[in-house]
Formats: structure tokens, sequence, C-alpha cells
């Protein structure tokens, strides 16, 4: 052993025996490896569990303050988007936050935390940060009630924006202003064309009755309103005044189901009379015969024979010819060339014409002088 030790001669001879017996090591080891295995994937999976358990109960005492955080991020960027749109407006604002909703389950009304002690007023618009929510209905002294605009009873009205951009509320603004600055300038061409004398006059709102087609302007008997006078815009008849107050008046428009007003084809003169109630606001061309010469696209125009309309004002266009030979009249449909879904502006003309221009004095040409007087000088 000592030789061995000092001089390795057993190293061979130990290596082939070690090489050997591993097999019967691993084969005797295998018991042992297994218990151990199956002991540290038994105590592995147990703490991972508890692991586990613990994180998810963290993350459920977190999950409130988590929640409470994105709802705070949330007011945040709504709260800023509303002081935005507050400084745009052109009108005061007072912020107001919703409380509830109304437990009516047949309308659709809030109720917000503002009322008459903050200056509240019934009727006053209600906005977010990118449109109009409603109306306020009911005052009380420290809440008020809002109608939403998806209620059954409420209405407002639109205008549609011709590009479709979402643009901020001063450009919006401006589109206003430029269509309204045009319609202006439509309109003071057609007064210095019109024979009549005419009163301008701006629509403040139409009428809430459902079975009939009514607006009401701003111009009344104060400024030589009367009833009976024709109503137009720039390219054509709206209606005729029929009830006149002191700074209003109303206006019943020629869709009408009372309404009927006498018109001539412009391509041949043909006489018809024109009565509204149709769907849609359309006329309806009545009692004129089948094989009367009219067709789709012909331009009718007042025919003046009623004394209450000026002649030659456009009123609308032929849309529809329905000719049935068991039927001795067409049935026939016009499409109004004018309307107060347009435009606000109006002009309101009354029975006294225009005074001719005033011509402008020549001045006197200095006849020539005879030979005689020359002479006579």
């Amino acid at each position: 052993m000592v030789l061995d030790a000092r001089f390795h001669y057993a190293e061979s001879v130990r290596q082939v025996v070690a090489l050997a017996a591993y097999p019967i090591q691993r084969v005797a080891m295998a018991p042992v490896d297994l218990f151990n295995g199956v002991v540290g994937y038994f105590s592995s999976t147990a703490a991972l569990r508890a692991e586990n358990a613990a994180l998810r109960a963290q993350q459920l005492r977190q999950a409130p303050e988590l929640l409470q955080l994105e709802t705070l991020k949330d007011e945040n960027i709504q709260l800023r988007h509303l002081l935005d749109a507050r400084e745009r407006l052109t009108r005061k604002a007072v912020f107001a936050e919703i409380l509830y909703a109304a437990r009516d389950p047949f309308s659709r009304k809030v109720v917000i935390d503002k009322g008459s002690q903050n200056g509240i007023l019934a009727g006053e618009p209600v906005i977010d940060d990118v449109g109009v929510i409603g109306q306020v209905t009911r005052v009380y002294l420290l809440m008020s009630e809002v109608t939403l605009l998806s209620d059954k009873d409420q209405a407002i009205p639109l205008q549609v924006l011709r590009n479709g951009l979402r643009a901020a509320p001063e450009l919006l603004q401006l589109q206003a202003l430029k269509e309204e600055n045009n319609q202006l300038r439509r309109l003071l061409d057609a007064q210095e064309r019109l024979p009549r004398k005419s009163t301008f006059a701006e629509i403040l709102y139409a009428a809430r009755d459902p079975f009939s087609r009514k607006v009401v302007i701003d111009k009344g008997s104060q400024n030589g309103i009367l009833p009976g006078q024709p109503v137009i815009d720039d390219v054509g008849v709206i209606g005729q005044v029929t009830r006149v107050y002191l700074l209003m008046s109303e206006v019943t428009l020629l869709s009408d189901k009372d309404q009927a007003i006498p018109l001539q084809v412009l391509r041949n003169g043909l006489r018809a009379v024109a009565y509204g109630g149709a769907e849609g606001g359309m006329f309806d061309l009545r009692f004129m015969a089948a094989n009367a010469d009219i067709k789709n696209g012909d331009i009718l125009v007042t025919s003046g024979i009623d004394g209450t309309y000026p002649p030659g004002l456009p009123v609308a266009t032929v849309a529809r010819i329905e000719r049935d030979a068991a039927y001795a009249f067409a049935r026939i449909s016009l499409a109004p060339t004018a309307g107060t879904d347009r435009y606000r502006q109006v002009l309101v003309l009354s029975n006294e014409s225009k005074p001719p221009p005033p011509q402008e004095e020549q001045p006197l040409r200095k006849s020539p002088k005879s030979k005689r007087q020359r002479k006579a000088e």
C-alpha cells in the first residue's frame, strides 16, 4: 500500500474496478435518489402554492388602490379636457358633477350637484369635453335635473358640417360664420333684385306642434310685418306670415297640410296649384290631367294670380310623376326649392313696390352759337 501510495502501481487496477462497480452503485442508489426527488418535488410545489397564494392575497389587497389610481387618472384627463373646453367657450360655464341617474325607466335623465344657489337656470345646455349632453329641465336649491338628448321628449336642431372633419370649436364657429356670411350676401343680392320692399328676419325656433309646419321669426308688428306677407330665402319661397305679435311673427311653411300656392311651369307656363302635407316635406300637384305637359325636373315658380306671392319666385321642382290610365289625374310630387332646414335668415316681402332708382342728372349741353350771335359779339 505504501509503494502504491508512493508510486501509484495499482492506479489502473482501481480504475477498472471502479468502472465495473459504477452500474451496481447506480442501481443500489436509485431508490434513494427517487425518494429524494419525490420529496423535493412535493416540497417545492407546496412552496410555490404558498407563494402564489400570498401574491394573490397581496394583489387582492392592492386591487382597490389600483382601481382608484386608474379612476383618478381618467378623472384627471377628463377634468383637463373640460378646462380646455371651458377656455374655448364664448359663454360662462359652471362645472358640475353627475350625482345619479333618474330611476324612471321610461326617461333619460340625470341629477347634477349644482342648483339655483350656483346660478343654474332651467333650459341651460349641458356639455362635456366632446359635445352636448342635454338640457337642464328642473332646478332645485342644491341640485338640478338634466334631460339627456337621448330622451324621447327631447329634440335639438342640428346642422351638417360639410367637410366631415372633427375640428376645434373655434374652427366650427368659423365655419358657421362663413356659411352665415355667404347666406347674408345671397339674401342681400336677392333683396336688391326683388320689385317689392322686404324686411330681413331670422328664425328663432320651430313650432312644437307635431301636426303643423310653422316657425317663429324675430320681427313683428313693430317692424311693419303684416299677416299674409310671403317669406322667402335666397333660393325660393318658404311660406307665409299667418300670425303677428309685437316683437315676433309666426310663419306657416308651404309644406304645412293647410297651405296651397298657385304655380306655373317655367318651361311652358302651365298653371297648377301645389298643396302641402305630403311625406318628407314634399308638395302635391293635384288635379293635373294625366296627359299634361309636365316632366321630371321641371321648375315651378309662383304664378302671381293669387295677389299674395309676386310672380316668378322659385318654389319647387318636379320629383316624381305617376300616370295611370285608370285615373283621370296624374300623381305628381314636388321637391321644395327652399326650406328652413338649411339656414335661419329669411326675407319678409311687403306689398309696397320699391321706388324707381333716381336717374342721374345729365349736364345740359350748351347749344352752338349761330353766326349772327358770334358777329354781334
